[in-house]
């Protein structure tokens, strides 16, 4: 049984509004004790056949509950790249961490 584009476009639509939805959300009352930054490969292939690169960052708040504050594609190696997944949560908002944990990657560096 095959599927019809629409059926197909319709949730693919809503997921990348409700993941846009979360990349955009006030973060003002996130109190990230913790913030963790790595990266790691899916095989989600854009035009080639190169894995996709996602980067990530995410903590734990005074309750120990995982907050995810960030989640982007890109470049892991690119300082720049890095900067901008630094940087966009803290203009949303959460206080600053006290603690941020990275594994040497040498973008971040």
């Amino acid at each position: 049984m095959g599927l019809s584009k629409s059926t197909i476009s319709r949730p693919s639509r809503a997921l990348k509004e409700a993941f846009r939805a979360g990349r955009e959300r006030d973060l003002s009352y996130e109190d990230i004790l913790y913030l963790f930054l790595d990266s790691f490969y899916l095989g989600v292939r854009q035009s080639d056949r190169a894995k996709e690169a996602v980067l990530i960052a995410h903590g734990l708040n005074r309750e120990g509950k995982r907050v995810v504050p960030q989640l982007s594609l890109g470049d892991p190696e690119s300082a720049d790249f890095w900067r901008g997944v630094a940087h966009d949560p803290v203009e949303r908002g959460p206080k600053s961490p006290q603690l941020i944990i990275s594994d040497g990657n040498p973008g971040l560096l």
